[in-house]
């Protein structure tokens, strides 16, 4: 996986690969995290070639979700098709030598396009939560054994995407609520800055 640019004084969600080796964790700089920063360790066994050769995921959306999942496909070597409407997207990552599709994923059409017969997974990250929710329904018409996992703003549109197909949501109302906790208590565990003394 490609890491995203460094960014001075931003240490969370800096998106890194660690290897476990001889009972380590290696992790590829460079990276200015202070002394003491904490991880949160999601192990990803290695996948066997047989096993990568079993999936063919497809994207929905290319914005950062969807570059950081086809970024993680080509590490674990997954065949993968991206779907997108930016003309310019789809443009540059043809040349990058992606699959790639122009159009709409709740358009029955594109999804076949994209090979959703084949596919194991589909990663819904596009933005439009109405346009994400129709694609859920689609593709559960046309694969209904397909993993469908969404992003969705609010709960109560994740609901709805659930119950028209997919099966999993990761919704940006959550996981704000979760990153607040997470870094009030790094800040409250974090020893406090002592006041600066007069001189003379």
């Amino acid at each position: 996986m490609t890491s995203p640019p460094d960014t001075p004084g931003i240490h969370e969600g800096s998106a890194r690969v660690a290897v476990c080796k001889d009972g380590r964790l290696e992790i590829a700089g460079p990276f200015d995290w202070p002394e003491g920063t904490r991880f949160h360790v999601l192990p990803l066994p290695p996948l066997t070639p047989d096993a990568a050769a079993s999936h063919f995921v497809v994207i929905a959306g290319f914005g950062l979700a969807g570059r950081y999942i086809a970024e993680l496909l080509e590490e674990c070597d997954i065949a993968s098709c991206i779907i997108d409407r930016n003309p310019e997207t789809i443009s540059t990552q043809a040349s990058l030598g992606r699959r790639v599709v122009l159009g709409d994923a709740s358009d029955a059409d594109v999804l076949r396009s994209a090979g959703i017969s084949q596919a194991t997974l589909l990663a819904l990250t596009i933005p439009d939560e109405d346009a994400m929710t129709r694609a859920a329904a689609v593709a559960r018409t046309l694969k209904p054994d397909l993993y469908i996992l969404a992003r969705a703003a609010h709960v109560s549109k994740s609901m709805e995407a659930m119950r028209e197909g997919a099966d999993e949501v990761i919704t940006a109302e959550q996981e704000i609520a979760l990153r607040f906790h997470e870094r009030f208590a790094a800040l409250l565990l974090a020893p406090r800055p002592q006041p600066a003394t007069a001189c003379g």
